[in-house]
């Protein structure tokens, strides 16, 4: 059933998704985002929403547990490189780390500029590896804490391999990111 979620279709399984694998964001403006969590912490496949129908997502190439591994997009099979533990710190922001390498979700040196890979490292709890996670139109936006940048697909590409940046906000789909449960 995760396989059908993350490909979005209902057909293969002839399930739909459950809502404890595609978390909805209908009520997530309820609150103020730094007095409660906007989805509960667990295990996620986090899909690049730019072209959902291609099945992509945030992946460490080739299940690597180095630091400074940078963060691609690609198609989705099921191993754990492509697991995240998403845990809420409070004041709206959450960790992102790989479920394979336990390394978190990093941008190199607290780096501000826009077009910076994003890697993986050893946590440490900086705010170059503490993430706001906002509901928008029933996906996701994900912005550094450090930078206020956000993640991002380069030119929205649908290629299987492209490494994530942080980049401007823009409002684009390649800014949005489905979280399906685990």
């Amino acid at each position: 059933m995760l396989l059908a979620a993350v490909w979005g279709c209902k057909k293969e399984t002839g399930v739909a998704p459950t809502q404890s694998q595609a978390i909805s964001s209908e009520n997530s403006d309820a609150a103020p985002d730094n007095q409660v969590a906007l989805m509960p912490d667990g295990l996620y496949v986090i899909k690049a929403m730019a072209h959902p129908e291609l099945g992509l997502v945030l992946d460490v190439p080739d299940a690597s547990t180095a630091d400074g591994i940078f963060i691609q997009q690609f198609k989705y099979h099921g191993g754990a490189n492509q697991l995240w533990q998403v845990t809420f710190l409070g004041n709206g922001y959450y960790s992102i780390r790989n479920f394979n390498s336990g390394k978190s979700l990093d941008i190199p040196d607290g780096s501000m500029l826009p077009g910076v890979k994003v890697q993986q490292f050893t946590y440490h709890g900086g705010t170059n590896q503490q993430w706001k996670i906002k509901a928008s139109n029933g996906v996701k936006r994900i912005y550094n804490r450090r930078s206020g940048l956000a993640l991002d697909v380069p030119d929205g590409s649908g290629a299987s391999g492209v490494l994530i940046q942080q980049f401007t906000p823009n409002g684009g789909s390649n800014q949005t990111w489905k979280f399906i449960r685990f």
